[in-house]
C-alpha cells in the first residue's frame, strides 16, 4: 500500500495555478467546497461529450475503466496492451516515480506514439499556426500546454524509446455539424458512485456522426520549448 501521494496530473495543474495548493489537496479538513460544486460540475459536462465524440473516431480503442484511484492496477492494465505492436487506448494509465497520468486517448503505431488531449474549447484549424507569441507567452494556453507537456515527459520516462507527438483534439471553429442535435446523441448520466458518465444513443456510429466537427492541432513546437526553456520561468 503506497503511503504517498503522487503528482497526478490533477495535482500538477494546481499546482501551476498555486504551489501551497498541493498541501491542501484531498484533506478533508481543508476541503474546497467548489471542488464539488453541482455549477461547476455542469460546465465540465460539455467536456465529457466532446471527448466521446473523439473517442467514436477510433472504433477500435480500447478504454481502461474503473478503479481511478488505484493507480498501480491501471498502470498495469495499460502495461499489457502496449505490448501490442499497434493500438488504441482510451485512458490509458503511466506510472514512474511518484508521478502517475491518464491520457485521453494513445494512439500506437510500433514505437511511433500519438498523444491526444480532448478539450472542449474551440479553435480556428486554418487560421491557427502557434500558440507561441512573440512575448514568449502562450496566449492563454498554458494550462492546456503545460498540461500535455507533463503528460508526455512521465509517458517518455516510462517509454524513452518512444517517439511522442502530441496534440490537442479541440472543436473546429470552422467546421460545420451535418447532423441536427449532434449533441443529443450524447446523454450525459451519473453512476451509483456519482461519478458522470456517457450513454451513446442507440445505434450510434462514426457514420452517424457525419462530418466531424473536431480538429487535432499538433503542439510538439510548444512542448519542447516548455521542456527545454519553461517560459513560465521567465514572467
Amino acid at each position: 500500500m503506497q503511503n504517498y501521494r503522487l503528482l497526478t496530473k490533477s495535482r500538477f495543474k494546481l499546482a501551476l495555478d498555486c504551489p501551497t495548493k498541493l498541501f491542501y489537496t484531498r484533506k478533508s479538513e481543508y476541503e474546497n467546497q467548489s471542488d464539488t460544486d453541482s455549477f461547476l460540475e455542469g460546465l465540465a459536462q460539455g467536456g465529457f461529450q466532446v471527448e466521446e465524440l473523439a473517442r467514436m473516431e477510433h472504433p477500435n480503442g480500447i478504454a481502461i475503466t474503473g478503479d481511478d484511484y488505484n493507480y498501480q492496477i491501471v498502470a498495469d492494465r495499460t502495461q499489457e496492451l502496449l505490448k501490442q505492436e499497434n493500438i488504441t487506448i482510451f485512458e490509458p494509465a503511466f506510472l514512474i516515480d511518484g508521478l502517475f497520468i491518464r491520457v485521453d486517448i494513445l494512439v500506437k503505431k510500433g514505437n511511433r506514439i500519438q498523444l491526444l488531449e480532448v478539450k472542449a474549447k474551440s479553435i480556428s484549424s486554418t487560421s491557427h499556426n502557434s500558440f507561441i507569441k512573440s512575448t514568449g507567452s502562450f496566449g492563454g494556453w498554458d494550462s492546456y500546454l503545460y498540461d500535455i507537456a507533463f503528460q508526455k515527459h512521465v509517458i517518455q520516462l516510462c517509454y524513452p524509446e518512444w517517439e511522442i507527438s502530441a496534440s490537442l483534439k479541440l472543436v473546429d471553429k470552422d467546421a460545420t455539424t451535418s447532423v441536427d442535435g449532434l449533441h443529443t446523441c450524447f446523454k450525459i448520466v451519473s453512476n451509483s458512485d456519482l461519478r458522470t458518465g456517457i450513454v451513446k444513443k442507440d445505434g450510434l456510429t462514426r457514420e452517424n456522426l457525419g462530418d466531424s466537427i473536431l480538429c487535432a492541432i499538433n503542439v510538439d513546437e510548444e512542448i519542447n520549448l516548455i521542456l527545454s526553456k519553461n517560459p513560465a520561468d521567465e514572467s
